[in-house]
């Protein structure tokens, strides 16, 4: 049986996917910190924190989650696409596209790496590489909503 604190810390973490999936980011960031305090390692709750800081506009907090991932984790594709996500919503978009060219090493068949490397592309303006990209995405997750707003992006320009 598992023990008191096991069971507390079972159930913290369900709650944490229930804010993730309801889209309650600052509440995220409330009970991800507070996670991070009893396991300083978790790259999961690093990196729905940084994605909550970057949802909520709180740009330090997803740098230096998103930093954490990458050092905890560098084999990940999604390590290198939350910290491509961060650089471009920053401008940095030479550094962003470094870090998602990183992902699509490790993960050359995942629909979000290239999702984000067709937004990299769009943002700097090479839209030939960003349709390339979303044609990319869409023909390994052909019902994917948020392949179809760089779609629409990409025909709107």
């Amino acid at each position: 049986m598992a023990s008191d604190t096991e069971q507390a810390a079972h159930r913290q973490a369900q709650i944490f996917d229930h804010l993730i999936e309801a889209g309650q980011w600052g509440r995220v960031i409330d009970v991800g910190l507070e996670m991070l305090c009893h396991d300083p390692e978790d790259v999961h709750v690093h990196g729905m924190v940084a994605v909550a800081g970057l949802e909520t506009g709180d740009l330090k907090l997803a740098d230096h989650h998103s930093n954490v991932c990458v050092r905890l984790e560098p084999g990940e594709a999604f390590s290198h696409r939350l910290r491509a996500r961060y650089l471009r919503t920053r401008n940095r978009h030479v550094l962003a596209k470094k870090s998602i060219l990183e992902a699509l090493q490790i993960e050359p068949e995942n629909a979000d790496v290239w999702n984000e490397y067709g937004w990299n592309c769009y943002q700097r303006g090479d839209l030939k590489a960003a349709r390339d990209a979303c044609d990319k995405a869409r023909s390994l997750a052909p019902e994917d909503l948020n392949i179809e707003l760089l779609e629409t992006s990409i025909e709107g320009a």
